[in-house]
């Protein structure tokens, strides 16, 4: 069987399999005493002996693993460095000046490379700035677009005023033989078709007609519709529409929760779990305690692999909603967001991965826990 011995140039898995590799080599190290990317290796220390120490340990395990590193390329015992393009320091990260220099002076963009060019960088360093694109409205905008854009020395008598947005356009009725109509027509109608008390119901807010007791209305219309009634079994769908689905990017929102307390294994009490909202990607971590501290540990482990995510979703429990936690939220800008109390369905993709991790964990482990 062929087998390379080196990791090739052009193969797409080339990167991920590699980074794979560097991680379970030096798996125990990550994060403790180093980082990795690819082939960039930040060993660190408190102190300049601890450091010394931790050097050597890198460089046995690379000895051992017979990775070979290049002599001109490394840099030792230094306060401060290069790494992926940003200066590493005590003070924290900061911009490569040489960088800096480098987008100053780079030339107007003439072409629509030079332009794709430009957005790029842009695109990569605009994390570095903290503003908010206000635009106007389609609806609001009554100008053509290149207009809208020109200053307007003079007072604009059409804007809108505060009291058109604050004071209700439709009267208020009270639901009656009226409202009955309105659903007849909306279910029953020639071209209706005698759809569920939800449909019918989204066709009367289509219409321009609203009360408040509607979805109850249309669930007793239906449950009273001799057609409806002889074509099978209505079920009760009352309830507020769903709302759709907001698009997002991937890891960009996290959910977060805790399982247990367990009989302890190895010390081991909790389950802590989390899973990203779109991919589904779930990560679960075994601890002895379920405190801030831990939580906090974890969720730097989780931002460095991953990436500082949006939103992170969770329940009110102690060990999210204290000071601690709320410090490391604000440290890297990400937005804490709490369900409801006794409402667990506001986290539910978390919950259902819980479910699955209770069921896995019920058919792989016997009732002695020997098996």
């Amino acid at each position: 069987t062929f087998a390379y011995k080196r990791m090739p140039f052009g193969l797409c898995n080339a990167p991920g399999t590699f980074q794979r590799c560097m991680m379970a080599i030096f798996d125990d190290m990550i994060e403790k005493t180093m980082e990795v990317f690819m082939d960039d290796f930040s060993v660190f220390g408190n102190s300049f002996s601890t450091c010394l120490t931790n050097l050597e340990n890198m460089l046995k395990r690379c000895e051992d693993t017979k990775l070979a590193l290049n002599w001109e390329k490394s840099h030792f015992m230094v306060k401060e460095g290069i790494v992926l393009g940003h200066k590493i320091s005590k003070k924290g990260i900061e911009v490569d000046k040489a960088k800096i220099e480098v987008i100053s002076k780079l030339p107007h963009p003439t072409t629509v490379k030079g332009i794709r060019s430009f957005l790029g960088h842009a695109g990569f360093y605009h994390r570095e700035f903290d503003f908010k694109v206000i635009d106007t409205r389609g609806a609001e905008n009554y100008v053509a677009d290149h207009l809208s854009r020109l200053e307007n020395p003079y007072e604009n008598v059409f804007d809108p005023k505060e009291i058109n947005k604050n004071l209700s356009s439709r009267i208020s009725k009270q639901a009656g033989k009226e409202a009955i109509d309105i659903l007849n027509a909306c279910h029953s109608g020639p071209t209706e078709g005698h759809y569920k008390a939800s449909y019918t119901a989204k066709k009367v807010f289509d219409s321009c007609f609203y009360w408040p007791s509607i979805y109850k209305d249309a669930f007793e219309l239906v449950k009273h519709c001799d057609s409806c009634q002889r074509q099978g079994k209505v079920s009760q769908k009352d309830e507020m529409p769903h709302n759709f689905i907001q698009i997002c990017e991937i890891f960009d929102v996290w959910g977060i929760d805790f399982m247990g307390p367990f009989l302890s294994s190895k010390g081991n009490k909790y389950i802590l779990v989390v899973v990203d909202y779109l991919s589904k990607w779930v990560k679960a971590k075994t601890l002895p305690t379920n405190d801030a501290r831990v939580v906090v540990k974890f969720l730097k482990s989780l931002f460095s692999r991953f990436g500082t995510p949006k939103a992170i979703i969770s329940d009110r429990g102690t060990h999210f909603c204290n000071d601690q936690f709320s410090r490391v939220m604000a440290k890297y800008r990400v937005t804490h967001r709490l369900s409801t109390a006794y409402h667990p369905q506001t986290s539910g993709q978390v919950e259902v991965t819980n479910r699955g991790l209770k069921r896995i964990l019920e058919r792989t482990v016997g009732e002695n826990r020997a098996s």
